[in-house]
């Protein structure tokens, strides 16, 4: 039997359950607008039958219901793939955001754009080639020039600045990371302890979850629940937290109740902050690839390596050599001098190399997030040796051949070895003093003697010297006033008659005057490749007065000029037509025979690219160290660290080519030409101030110009002043269409090998266009890929709203519902007092 009362049990457990599920929808409603808010359900169940006897057997009776627990409507996988696109998402939206600045900072196009500034550069050149004596012109020249400069700096001090605030944002992030994973911690421990107490806290639980969507923005994030097993009878959960790439076992943020933070404030490495692991305390270490001997190392075989955030060129010279496995060139050998090379130029903690299973590990000395070992670049061998013979390639029309025989080990810095030939220069003597005042040549004995190549000397009687300058005070006399023009004109041609009359020196000789009224002579006789000689001599009586001194000058053979990438001290003269004058250049001794017909830049080229032996040590140029792996394209952290380490940096790096193109290609014809002033040497029109390489940040003009205008060479260089000569300027303002102005810098490897141009475009132009439109289609390619993403973020925020968010119009039903059930428990309760009353008034005597 049971209880007389066990309906009014019944009720009373309706009753409580009704009201337990009407608050729970209550919460609901009063949260309809709550961020982060999941909708709860009061999970109705029935509560444990009752067992009777009746009829001589066993009846099951139900005891009502009960309120089991209230439960989160949340969908795991819906929250993972939210977590996912969310994370794609802020890196494409953070991309855009970057890249649109960089657009902006670039403002093409338009009248303050370098584009626009270039152009300006190239038109003022243009005018000026119209009028080279317009000081006008020549400071529209310098002054579009500086601002050309000025386009420069203030493009790279933008990338700079955008680095430097990409930088701050990571250590901010970084602390945002942290202070995440100390909340999702405290909430792990929170949980916990309601959990152990058979609670349900799901309002902690939204908590968590509202911080892992949070943190879901700045890295990819995967969340792993997991019962925890010291509790069998109850439901405990372990909750581990992931960061970046899922796949590695070190990217564990938070595991329940312990948390892994990261290093705050952020070591800089190369400059920049890092995101690493703030518990690791051992040292970086990189295993190579297997390796197998023998392994060779060679003069000039060089690794640049990378420890601890400092760049090192290790010079592997001193441990040259063949490690085949023989006594002291084993591998074991190989390591331990690889690291006494790199211990030798380091200034970190000492730096341990071992063989080990077939193949070296490098690793750091020192420890912590901060280790690292990178290898930066990793060169080939430098010391090839050579023994070849190259044909001479003659240009075109010349009929000149060679055979060129090269040996000895290279040691350069170029993969190309060129050799130009030069036809040989002839003598030059120069006086030493301006012709000026009146000089009398009929004083008995005035004289000078001459000796060309060798030939004999030949005495000039100058008192035979005639002035027929008409209507001079000296006409028809000896005497000549050198201050007149037109005296100075007649005396250089009476001395070139003079010279042309004697038997020994006629044709060899030319008689001129420089710019600075100085007397000049020069030979012209053909010595078949051999340098002439010219030889002053018996100087008497008035022939001093025209300035030469007793003295013998040479000029130059014809030979072979070798450079090595064209940059001295690696260059080097053959003297004689067949290269008789063995001469060593970079380590290389080189020979030319056979020579015939030879012409002035006739060229072979000796091609120096050698295997990458190097790479035999089994090293790649990835990075080993403690950092975090924050996975790819996911996160607004890693887009950051992407911008600024990846994309700025080839962005400066192409305004450095553009910069240091334009400069190597105005200089190489500036080189070449004289402005008002007579250049000896020629000068460079840009300079990269204290640096020799020029970049975007220190592209300057020419202190030398800055400070006189005359100096901007404008026509050909000579030893006279062609005041309306413009062909410099003009070549110099024609470089903007093109290549042709510069095509024999160009075939003489000015700008690096194998006629390599000053950029890897058809213009400055075009090379400008083609970075400008890349990044605008980076910038489309972001928008586009952020759009697509936002639509599949919204998509998913409708797909978790549907299962989790509150519907109003579903808790108004659920209210009705469940007041309804609450009524009718109460009227339960109702219907038993009235039952109840009948069975104990059945014994009240009235």
């Amino acid at each position: 039997m049971y209880s007389t009362f066990f309906g009014l049990e019944l009720a009373q457990r309706a009753l409580s359950t009704y009201q337990a599920a009407l608050d729970v929808t209550g919460h609901n409603i009063s949260n309809a607008n709550t961020a982060g808010y999941t909708r709860q359900l009061a999970n109705i169940q029935a509560s444990t039958p009752l067992s009777i006897q009746a009829s001589g057997k066993e009846l099951t009776l139900g005891t009502g219901s009960t309120m089991d627990n209230v439960v989160r409507a949340r969908d795991y996988y819906i929250d993972r793939q939210f977590r996912w696109e969310t994370s794609k998402n802020e890196y494409w939206s953070a991309k855009q955001d970057s890249l649109t600045m960089i657009e902006g900072l670039m403002n093409e196009p338009s009248e303050y754009s370098l584009h626009d500034d270039m152009d300006q550069f190239w038109n003022a050149w243009s005018e000026l080639a119209k009028n080279p004596e317009n000081m006008g012109a020549r400071s529209v020249v310098r002054e579009r020039a500086m601002t050309l400069v000025d386009t420069f700096h203030n493009i790279n001090q933008q990338i700079t600045d955008l680095q430097n605030d990409l930088d701050a944002s990571v250590a901010v992030t970084v602390k945002q990371i942290n202070t995440i994973a100390d909340q999702i911690k405290e909430l792990n421990t929170q949980i916990k302890r309601a959990e152990v107490g058979l609670d349900n806290p799901n309002d902690l639980k939204d908590q968590r979850d509202a911080l892992v969507d949070e943190l879901s923005k700045i890295v990819p994030v995967r969340v792993v629940e997991t019962q925890d097993p010291g509790f069998s009878d109850r439901s405990v959960g372990i909750y581990k937290v992931i960061i970046g790439n899922d796949t590695d076992p070190n990217n564990v943020l938070v595991n329940d109740q312990t948390v892994r933070h990261l290093e705050d404030p952020p070591p800089s490495i190369d400059g920049f902050n890092r995101v690493v692991w703030a518990d690791v305390s051992g040292s970086a270490v990189k295993a190579g690839n297997a390796v197998g001997t023998p392994i060779t190392i060679n003069d000039g075989d060089t690794l640049k390596l990378n420890i601890d955030g400092n760049s090192y060129v290790v010079d592997l010279s001193p441990i040259k050599g063949t490690y085949d496995g023989t006594a002291g060139k084993t591998m074991n050998d190989l390591a331990a001098n690889l690291a006494t090379q790199i211990n030798a130029v380091s200034s970190e903690a000492d730096v341990t190399v071992a063989y080990n299973g077939g193949h070296l590990e490098i690793t750091s000395g020192s420890a912590g997030a901060g280790s690292l070992i990178d290898f930066e670049a990793i060169t080939g061998s430098a010391g090839r040796i050579f023994n070849d013979p190259a044909a001479l390639s003659a240009k075109a029309g010349n009929t000149g051949t060679a055979t060129v025989t090269v040996t000895g080990t290279y040691s350069g810095d170029g993969n190309t070895l060129t050799a130009a030939y030069s036809a040989a220069t002839k003598a030059v003597a120069t006086a030493g003093s301006a012709l000026s005042g009146i000089i009398d040549f009929s004083a008995a004995g005035s004289s000078i003697s001459l000796n060309v190549d060798g030939g004999g000397a030949a005495a000039l009687d100058l008192t035979t010297l005639v002035n027929n300058v008409a209507g001079s005070a000296n006409n028809g006399s000896a005497v000549y006033n050198l201050s007149d023009s037109a005296e100075r004109t007649e005396l250089v041609n009476d001395l070139q008659a003079l010279i042309d009359a004697q038997p020994g020196l006629n044709g060899k000789l030319t008689v001129g005057v420089d710019a600075n009224n100085k007397l000049v002579l020069t030979s012209t006789a053909t010595n078949s490749g051999t340098a002439s000689t010219l030889a002053i001599s018996g100087i008497a009586g008035s022939g001093s007065a025209l300035g030469l001194t007793a003295a013998t000058t040479t000029g130059v053979n014809s030979g072979w000029k070798i450079t090595d990438n064209d940059t001295p001290p690696n260059t080097g003269i053959i003297s004689g037509d067949n290269g008789s004058n063995a001469t060593a250049v970079a380590g290389l001794t080189i020979t030319i025979s056979a020579a015939a017909s030879l012409a002035d830049g006739d060229s072979f080229a000796i091609d120096l690219t050698r295997p990458d032996s190097m790479t035999k040590l089994g090293f790649d140029t990835e990075v080993a160290g403690k950092w975090v792996d924050l996975g790819t394209d996911m996160g607004k952290l890693q887009a950051n660290i992407e911008i600024r380490d990846d994309y700025l940096e080839g962005f400066r790096y192409q305004m450095d080519t553009l910069a240091q193109g334009i400069a190597s290609a105005v200089n190489s014809l500036h080189n070449t030409g004289q402005g008002l002033k007579i250049e000896a040497n020629g000068i460079d029109f840009f300079t990269g101030g204290s640096s020799s390489a020029i970049t975007a940040a220190n592209i300057t003009v020419n202190s030398i110009i800055m400070n006189d205008l005359d100096r901007i060479a404008t026509g050909s260089k000579s030893n006279t002043i062609s005041v309306g000569d413009g062909s410099v300027a003009l070549a110099i303002a024609a470089i903007s269409q093109g290549w042709g102005s510069i095509s024999t810098q160009i075939a003489n490897n000015i700008f690096g090998t194998n006629g390599a141009k000053p950029v890897n475009a058809a213009s400055f132009g075009d090379y400008y266009s083609a970075a400008i439109a890349q990044m605008g289609v980076d910038v489309q390619q972001s928008e586009r890929m952020s759009e697509g993403q936002s639509v599949l973020v919204n998509h998913m925020t409708n797909l978790r709203e549907s299962s989790s968010g509150v519907s109003l119009d579903e808790e108004m039903v659920n209210l009705v519902k469940f007041q309804k059930s609450y009524s009718a428990a109460a009227r339960i309760v109702t219907m038993l007092d009235s039952m109840y009353e009948k069975i104990l008034g059945m014994g009240v005597t009235r």
